[in-house]
């Protein structure tokens, strides 16, 4: 079974141990599976994945500058204007025909990158919601957006990206997808979204950083609780305090939503995590687990939490944190004053 199918097969055991039979015995009998995987999907919604050998594609390695700066600017580009994975493709063969690359390659490449810069955001925003209202709603519906949808089948039915099924799974909650072209089936969401949109974006608001943009958001959705919707008795949040009694009870934790990797510490101390390095206070050859979320990066060995940072969209950059380098800046007190962590720090006006 693959690992994809596994996840699909966690949710089935999860609902129906939560909302059916109730026990791991009718559980097992019911779905014909071993009462260890049973116990294991209550545990987890995400199975244990199969260890396989990272491959070097040496090839590719020239290219990766190439199809990160494109990707990173179809970030600022209008929707229909951004490049898909065979445009990428095209591109490379007439801008670097050095690069003698198979277009499956880069379609693998560029669908990774586009979910390590798109889809742990779309799934933290899950959470942050899930705790505004207090709980969690039995039943989302979605347009069907890259991140939860691979392929539109027929009909309502959809083939999901794993990654999803697995997050949906832990939060206990259905998901139904609207049809492609109707935009009836969305409620009154586009009609809000622009309310908020015109209340709250105009001017277009200027943060420090994401936590003081967050900061912001949050502040204008206490304010519209305080809204009276036309031909509504109750304003906005008395109405949400009623529909919290509906809700489904938090989880304990949130999900695992990082991506994982493996990276060992260099002589500078620092470790690569996608295509930038930060600093880690850790000797040179040492391996740690650097999780990727949407807005930070972090570094753990043997199950502490050893650097935190915040995570970098520019490509090839340097992350440091001076702390990580007193050490040995104190055993070479001469190399302080030209040191790049030290620069770093003066530039963010922390010192």
């Amino acid at each position: 079974m693959d690992w994809r199918a596994k996840v699909e097969l966690f949710e089935q055991i999860r609902r129906e141990y939560e909302f059916g039979i109730g026990t791991i015995v009718g559980v097992a009998k019911k779905l014909g599976v071993h009462r260890r995987m049973v116990r294991e999907a209550i545990g987890s919604a995400l199975p244990k994945p199969r260890k396989k050998p990272d491959r070097l594609r040496w090839k590719l390695k020239t290219a990766v500058e190439f199809v990160d700066a494109i990707l990173e600017a179809d970030r600022k580009a209008p929707r229909k204007q951004r490049h898909t994975a065979h445009r990428i493709w095209a591109r490379m063969q007439q801008e670097r025909p050095e690069c003698k690359i198979a277009e499956r390659t880069v379609r693998e490449y560029v669908h990774d990158r586009k979910i390590a810069l798109g889809l742990n955001v779309f799934l933290e925003a899950h959470e942050l919601a899930f705790a505004y209202f207090g709980g969690v709603f039995r039943k989302l519906r979605y347009d069907n957006l890259t991140a939860a949808v691979k392929k539109i089948l027929r009909g309502h039915r959809r083939e999901e990206t794993a990654r999803f099924v697995a997050f949906r799974s832990h939060w206990r909650f259905e998901a139904e997808f609207c049809t492609p072209a109707e935009p009836h089936e969305k409620g009154g969401i586009e009609g809000e979204a622009g309310y908020f949109r015109r209340n709250h974006w105009v001017p277009v608001p200027e943060a420090a950083d994401l936590v003081d943009m967050n900061r912001q958001l949050l502040n204008a959705c206490q304010q519209d609780e305080r809204r009276m919707i036309a031909g509504r008795e109750q304003t906005v949040g008395s109405g949400m305090l009623i529909e919290r009694e509906h809700l489904l009870p938090l989880a304990a934790e949130g999900a695992d939503m990082a991506q994982t990797s493996f990276p060992t510490v260099n002589g500078l101390g620092c470790v690569k995590v996608l295509t930038n390095t930060y600093s880690v206070p850790l000797p040179a050859g040492t391996q740690v687990q650097a999780k990727a979320y949407a807005s930070t990066i972090e570094l753990w060995h043997s199950g502490h939490c050893m650097a935190r940072h915040e995570r970098c969209y520019q490509r090839q950059q340097q992350v440091l944190d001076l702390e990580h380098y007193l050490d040995v800046l104190y055993r070479k007190p001469g190399a302080l004053a030209g040191s790049k962590p030290l620069e770093q720090k003066r530039q963010a006006a922390e010192l």
